[in-house]
């Protein structure tokens, strides 16, 4: 069975060589899994997935060397929505930690709720309020391409309507990502995913946080 995994790879080009029959499973964005599906009724399989997407904030620059801060930009998101309008149902929210459900570590409903007016005090209580006084931030996707642009444009509207934030964002690759330097010099903000490599908390408590930290970028995930 041929496979093509690369999600950053042409919609387009993937629908057209699995319709020619170039290969056998194809993995697309929300928006073109919605195409595809209709195109291809009878060979579409919704099954789960290990994979977990998340943020990394930069604990060496402000304003996220504040606990608050970070707190607030966490609640200022709603996951259900994300979840369930802005990717349309492709994925469950992100509530149980880094481990995902159906592995051994998940622990439902153990991030924070959506809390606009708590984000919102918490920025005041931080000197930021309303956003003012809040540096322009660097938010990195980790990536070749911008897979799912819906899916930035939530997260940055969201921070910039509930917080105030303004956000600056830009395409990373990983390897540029690992040359930027730490401290100081990486992104204040960057989102990325993990998909395990076997079925077991291992994946992504060890494996998944070693990739990360060893870029010595976020010393605390």
């Amino acid at each position: 069975v041929e496979l093509d995994l690369d999600l950053e790879s042409d919609p387009d080009r993937l629908s057209s060589r699995y319709a020619a029959g170039e290969q056998d499973v194809l993995w697309l964005p929300p928006d073109a899994m919605d195409i595809a599906r209709h195109a291809f009724p009878r060979e579409y399989f919704a099954l789960p997935s290990a994979f977990t997407g998340f943020l990394l904030f930069n604990l060496h620059r402000p304003p996220f060397d504040d606990i608050r801060v970070r707190r607030a930009f966490a609640l200022a998101l709603d996951r259900e929505a994300y979840a369930d309008v802005v990717r349309r149902g492709y994925g469950t929210p992100g509530t149980g930690g880094l481990v995902p459900p159906g592995i051994p570590g998940h622990v439902p409903a153990i991030a924070p709720a959506y809390d606009p007016d708590a984000a919102r005090r918490l920025m005041s209580e931080a000197g930021y309020p309303g956003g003012k006084g809040l540096p322009e931030i660097e938010f990195v996707v980790l990536g070749r391409r911008l897979v799912f642009p819906a899916s930035q444009d939530y997260l940055l509207s969201q921070w910039r309507d509930v917080l105030g934030a303004s956000l600056q964002s830009r395409i990373m690759g990983f390897d540029e990502y690992r040359r930027v330097g730490s401290g100081e010099a990486a992104p204040h903000l960057v989102e990325t995913g993990w998909l395990g490599d076997f079925p077991d908390p291992d994946s992504f408590l060890r494996v998944c946080l070693d990739r990360f930290v060893e870029t010595r970028h976020f010393p605390e995930v």
